[in-house]
């Protein structure tokens, strides 16, 4: 049997949404901000093209505490992917503000609902409601007006046919804002998890790929490789790189 390990149940809500826009989710408590919020994005079908921010609070706009590493210095704040979970909201009814765009500030209110052991490499989502907006839309006022457009109730609503269609991939005549999948999102979540906890290579494949690598360097050596008049390298020396590996892809390196 594989042990548990300790785990944080989220409850996580698009501010302003009525009816809410709303995910639970169970992660593990030793996850990193910047691995939750990639858990954050695909949960609510987001595309993981603008900046975000977490912040130890429910008030949204206050002073951001958690930011991506390009930006952590530039914005006098900790680095999210050097901070845990649990270190800053791993009980029950913390809460953190998690905020997706800037331009079109998506805010997301998130509340620890539970601390439930789970699996190693766990990710998933217990229940959700409505799909996740659009992309660049005008955050949530824009949104709901996009939803009246693709119902045909505005005067602009065959732009706003074309802008959907154009930006999200899908059919206007297929968007239903009260549809989500719950099996599609727990399936990005599962790769998502083989990605975060992928096992490293065993010390062997690690040696077979570097070993053709690590004779060529000693080959050139200081005084490098003498070639053929023709700038060609020697036959013997062929053979010597194809004994070494050079000539067989990395790929089969790891499979074998």
């Amino acid at each position: 049997m594989i042990d548990r390990v300790p785990g944080v149940q989220l409850h996580i809500v698009i501010d302003e949404s009525s009816p809410p826009i709303e995910r639970t989710l169970s992660v593990s408590a030793s996850i990193l901000l910047s691995d939750l919020h990639q858990v954050i994005q695909r949960a609510f079908g987001w595309q993981d093209l603008h900046l975000y921010q977490f912040s130890v609070s429910d008030t949204f706009r206050g002073q951001p505490d958690f930011t991506p590493a390009e930006s952590a210095d530039e914005l006098g704040t900790e680095d999210a992917s050097r901070t845990e979970l649990a270190a800053i909201a791993g009980w029950t009814g913390a809460k953190l503000a998690y905020e997706y765009d800037f331009g079109d500030a998506w805010d997301h209110l998130v509340t620890v609902v539970g601390n439930d052991p789970v699996l190693p490499a766990h990710l998933e989502c217990i229940a959700a409601s409505r799909r996740g907006p659009v992309e660049d839309c005008g955050g949530i006022h824009g949104y709901y007006k996009l939803i009246e457009a693709l119902k045909g109730q505005q005067q602009d609503s065959a732009d706003a046919v074309d802008w959907f269609e154009s930006v999200s991939g899908e059919s206007a005549t297929a968007f239903d804002p009260a549809h989500v999948d719950v099996k599609a999102i727990n399936q990005q979540l599962t790769e998502l998890a083989r990605f975060f906890w992928r096992a490293a290579l065993p010390s062997e494949v690690i040696a077979a790929v570097v070993h053709p690598v690590q004779w060529l360097l000693q080959r050139v050596g200081a005084e490098g490789i003498e070639l053929t008049k023709d700038g060609y390298l020697k036959p013997s020396v062929v053979q010597e790189a194809m004994q070494a590996g050079m000539d067989r892809p990395l790929v089969r390196q790891v499979q074998s």
